[in-house]
């Protein structure tokens, strides 16, 4: 292994070095360091050098027909610590596959592996160009498709259990939430209801649609 990674993995990774150094959950870790035209190509537009050093290790791509339900699909999310939240979720309610648009994908990042206390090293990741094509490929293998979002979108039916592994969720951006496209392409438009106040946040959201999706579903095959 390359002294200037080591080195990293003992001052840069954590404070006791030993964050990843957990051989039983990540048998297979790899550690890569790339220069920012690499890590800009791998995310698709170019940003700022703030985090220079990137873990792109077990991260690697999937193809999409290579997923398995249930599914979360990220539309767009642009912030890396929501990211992760929802992936911490995520893999802790038994989802293990992510499919992400180019610009959710840019967002994984160190910061977003840590937020989600490296559930992002656990899962397959997917990515699309084309969301809308994506959704009807999931659809066409008798996956059921989901967009969570609020009542001013026009989703009215309240979110609730499904007792099958066989089913999708769309969560869309902090900013614009998911697009009219997807919404009006998806099996179940469905909502959170509120008493009050503004909408949810995009990981709150998020925490709440998975839980009810999943708490009925049967456990993995393994």
């Amino acid at each position: 292994m390359d002294k200037k990674i080591q080195a990293w993995i003992s001052t840069y990774l954590s404070p006791k070095g030993d964050e990843l150094k957990d051989r039983k959950r990540f048998p297979r870790l790899q550690l890569y360091m790339a220069d920012d035209h690499t890590i800009n190509s791998i995310r698709g537009f170019r940003r700022t050098a703030e985090n220079r050093i990137y873990l792109y290790t077990l991260l690697q791509k999937t193809l999409i027909q290579d997923l398995v339900p249930p599914i979360l699909i990220l539309s767009d999310l642009a912030n890396s610590c929501n990211v992760g939240a929802i992936a911490r979720t995520a893999l802790n309610l038994g989802i293990r596959s992510l499919l992400l648009t180019q610009t959710s994908w840019g967002t994984l990042n160190d910061t977003a592996l840590r937020t989600s206390t490296y559930a992002l090293l656990e899962m397959k990741l997917a990515v699309c160009e084309d969301l809308l094509k994506a959704i009807k490929s999931l659809q066409a293998r008798g996956i059921e498709t989901y967009c969570g979002e609020n009542a001013t979108a026009g989703a009215v039916k309240p979110i609730s259990s499904t007792k099958s592994r066989d089913w999708a969720l769309v969560v869309g951006s902090e900013m614009h939430g998911v697009p009219r496209r997807v919404m009006e392409t998806v099996d179940h438009l469905v909502t959170i209801p509120q008493q009050g106040g503004d909408s949810f946040g995009v990981a709150h959201a998020s925490v709440i649609c998975l839980y009810e999706l999943s708490r009925e579903m049967p456990p993995e095959i393994t």
